[in-house]
């Protein structure tokens, strides 16, 4: 009786066991890439400023892949985006294209909102609709929304626009502690690779290969191998024997990458919502569009009711006319046989 019921659960465990098996491999397979259109967008700054010759990053990406367009189109992307565009792309670096604009810092547009008069031409011009306001009154700028582009600056007919960098709208912000800084002497020999930095770390972290990684601006493998987790206590810099600015490293280190993140937001945030811009244009054009198809049967209506209505002055007019002369001609007629 047990060897059959087991004959009879045999092929649905095995079956089971079978679809384990693949669910565990299919997972553990590699993501598959994701096509160069994508990559190459998704290392673009998304500012859409235009300053490629291309109405958005998407487009520039685009023309890329066609082989329509140079990898060095993009000041805000500056020379860092040229190399990351060659890396994908598998060709040559080149300097970035000057003639283009410079790679400047990342500023956000404000409205002086004393002067401005509400002409809506910033709105028009805004490639993400970071501005709102409403014709004759007050404009002002969404700050997480502006990425900077200066796209609205050249129609402002009061020059009312200027570009502030982000600390500068901090200035109510509380005051963040000092940093401490640790005294340390310059190092005065390299890394000797003795582990006293591991043994002594709270959080459990390898500072030597922390200080490795950062020392050659690997700042992924870094951030792979836990800095972000650093309390920055000072513990390794004590404990070196080499005496190197291990805080310090990892410190200036962390900034970058914190930078770079907050560049990556921004970028993700302006495609969604330039996406959303391009998709709104087309709506409110396909409307005016419905409104005017909407209103022509009318005005045609009005036309030809305005044309009847002056056909039929006329022909009234020639039939009164027609009638004064049959009235004359017989009234000569009765004349001459009198």
């Amino acid at each position: 009786m047990m060897a059959q019921l087991w004959l009879a659960l045999l092929p649905p465990l095995l079956l089971l066991a079978l679809l384990l098996v693949l669910v565990i491999w299919v997972r553990r397979l590699p993501a598959a890439p994701l096509p160069l259109l994508e990559q190459i967008d998704a290392v673009l700054p998304q500012t859409q400023c235009g300053q490629c010759g291309y109405p958005g990053c998407r487009p520039y990406a685009t023309a890329l892949v066609a082989g329509e367009a140079d990898i060095n189109q993009c000041p805000p992307g500056g020379q860092e985006g040229v190399v990351q565009i060659a890396r994908l792309m598998q060709v040559p670096v080149k300097p970035l294209d000057s003639s283009r604009g410079e790679t400047k810092p990342f500023r956000l547009a404000v409205i002086d909102e004393a002067n401005c008069i509400g002409c809506t031409l910033c709105i028009q011009a805004c490639p993400v609709d970071a501005i709102v306001g409403a014709a004759k009154q007050m404009h002002t700028v969404l700050a997480d929304a502006c990425t900077g582009c200066e796209l609205c600056i050249p129609p402002c007919p009061t020059a009312c626009i200027d570009m502030v960098a982000p600390a500068e709208l901090q200035a109510e912000a509380a005051v963040p502690p000092p940093v401490v800084e640790l005294e340390h002497p310059e190092a005065s020999q390299p890394c000797i690779r003795c582990g006293a930095c591991i043994e002594v770390c709270p959080a459990e972290l390898q500072p030597q290969a922390l200080y490795w990684f950062t020392s050659r601006q690997q700042e992924a493998l870094a951030e792979q191998h836990g800095l972000l987790s650093c309390t920055e206590c000072g513990d390794c810099n004590r404990a070196c024997p080499s005496q190197l600015p291990l805080v310090q490293q990892f410190r200036d280190t962390r900034a970058r990458l914190q930078q770079h993140h907050e560049a990556r937001q921004r970028a993700d945030a302006a495609r969604e919502q330039h996406a959303w811009h391009v998709v709104r244009l087309a709506r409110d054009k396909q409307e005016r569009a419905d409104r005017l198809a909407a209103k022509a049967p009318v005005v045609q209506e009005a036309e030809v009711e305005q044309v009847s209505d002056e056909v039929k002055a006329r022909q009234a007019a020639i039939a009164a006319a027609m009638t004064r002369a049959r009235q004359q001609l017989a009234a000569r007629d009765n004349g001459e046989s009198t």
